[in-house]
């Protein structure tokens, strides 16, 4: 069984075990317009009056729930997918939100490895989700780099210093390609080569190669030696797609002196490294425990 099917089982599992939305008829997963047919799911819960922030209040976890919901971090696009119970996106939410509500996001820098110098600190005000890159908007299509969590860095006057971007991965069957055509060449060509080339080996800067790998390498292009951008991937260990592909980035995509600069990191260890931190607060104990239970206690 490949690990969506196991994941989905899961929450199958999860959803009759709590109480709070063990009695929510499942949600709508494929809807055929034209013959008014469509096919239920027991881990996709329903949407109230059609308002999908209705779905996704019982798929955030409990004790920070309304602490984001009243918080600007909550006025966010929220995929289509969210109301989901294996949303990637809800996953980042309910892992991430309580340290920034706490101002203890070191902590996470620290389990990754990440060092502050003496005279740096993270810009809480501009910490987000979904951040829309500012490298490769495109002002037509209003469309760029999404990241699922940004924090930024800054000096201790608050000038900024460099960032950290994060991407997020549960049950993805891969990361994501782009169609090798006219369009998508130009795209390149136009938007991404000079970025590439500085960034990526020389077969990554190549279209159809770059466009192979896109999700990936236009991830990549933000990372930077200058100002010392982070990109971070954080996949659980069952998915071993995504882990191929992140080690293969790691290992052949980026020219040598980047490579320290992309962190490859699976939920258990993440996880494992911050429950090693002292005096976490008790909440936020809480929090992580039943954020394993839901996301990262499959059985096999």
């Amino acid at each position: 069984m490949n690990f969506n099917k196991l994941v989905t089982r899961h929450m199958e599992r999860y959803k009759r075990n709590n109480p709070e939305i063990k009695s929510y008829i499942p949600g709508i997963w494929k809807l055929n317009k034209k013959t008014n047919e469509f096919i239920t799911c027991e881990h996709i819960l329903p949407i109230p009056s059609f308002k999908q922030i209705d779905a996704i209040k019982p798929n955030l976890l409990p004790i920070y729930r309304n602490l984001f919901l009243k918080s600007k971090l909550s006025k966010i696009n929220y995929h289509k997918c969210s109301h989901y119970l294996n949303s990637s996106q809800i996953m980042c939410i309910n892992f991430f939100f309580p340290f920034i509500h706490e101002h203890i996001l070191e902590i996470i820098l620290k389990a990754l490895g990440i060092a502050l110098n003496s005279d740096e600190r993270i810009d809480y005000p501009g910490v987000c989700f979904e951040k829309q890159s500012s490298l490769d908007y495109n002002k037509h299509s209003k469309t760029a780099t999404s990241f699922d969590l940004f924090i930024p860095i800054c000096d201790m006057i608050g000038r900024h210093i460099r960032d950290i971007f994060f991407e997020i991965k549960y049950i993805e069957n891969g990361f994501g390609k782009k169609n090798i055509n006219s369009h998508n060449i130009d795209l390149f060509n136009t938007v991404y080569k000079n970025y590439a080339s500085a960034v990526l080996q020389y077969e990554l800067c190549q279209p159809e190669t770059f466009l192979e790998n896109y999700q990936i390498a236009r991830n990549l292009i933000h990372l930077g030696l200058d100002n010392g951008n982070y990109v971070i991937f954080v996949y659980p260990k069952g998915n071993a797609i995504i882990g191929k592909q992140g080690k293969l980035a790691k290992d052949s995509f980026l020219r040598k002196e980047y490579k320290n600069y992309l962190i490859v990191e699976t939920w258990e260890s993440l996880v494992k490294a911050v429950n090693e931190q002292p005096a976490l607060p008790d909440r936020l104990t809480q929090q992580i425990a039943l954020f394993c239970e839901k996301y990262l206690q499959i059985e096999n």
